[in-house]
């Protein structure tokens, strides 16, 4: 057990470590009140995407969906989308996004909670960085996206 303390010690310089432990861990009334933000962004935007400000597949998966709703013609239709890295609390939403999506419990203990944080930070695991929701029912990320496209899927959903 020694041996672990003695690993995340080291990992103290890590920028990325630093990055991550900025914030306090969330009580479990935060992360409640996180996760009824996040449902009702996905529930009231038929077009909800979470994303990163720096990620060219976010990017892409913007501009597809703003195109191909010119090429249907439909104006009423509005793209919502949270940049996950600029927003306070981008951590904590992307892994209640992943815990959701991984059909987990929403309610997230704050054990459960630092463990997942400590996981990412040894394996770099953070997965994608799009989340992309339409109609409330998560279509995934970009190459999901197209691939919806490509099987004449996407005009259906939207």
């Amino acid at each position: 057990m020694s041996s672990i303390f003695r690993m995340m010690r080291s990992f103290t310089n890590c920028s990325l470590l630093k990055m991550s432990t900025n914030t306090n861990v969330p009580s479990i009334n935060e992360l409640n009140k996180i996760q009824k933000s996040i449902d009702s962004l996905i529930s009231s935007n038929k077009v909800m995407i979470f994303s990163k400000s720096y990620c060219p597949y976010c990017e892409r998966s913007k501009r597809f969906l703003s195109d191909k709703l010119d090429t249907i013609q439909n104006k009423e239709i509005k793209i919502k989308s949270l940049e996950l890295d600029l927003e306070p609390n981008g951590t904590i939403i992307q892994n209640l996004l992943s815990k959701r999506l991984n059909k987990e419990k929403i309610s997230v203990p704050q054990v459960e909670y630092i463990a997942t944080i400590i996981f990412q930070l040894f394996f770099l695991n953070f997965g994608s960085n799009d989340w992309i929701f339409i109609n409330s029912q998560h279509i995934g990320g970009c190459d999901d996206l197209l691939a919806k496209e490509q099987k004449g899927e996407l005009d259906q959903l939207l």
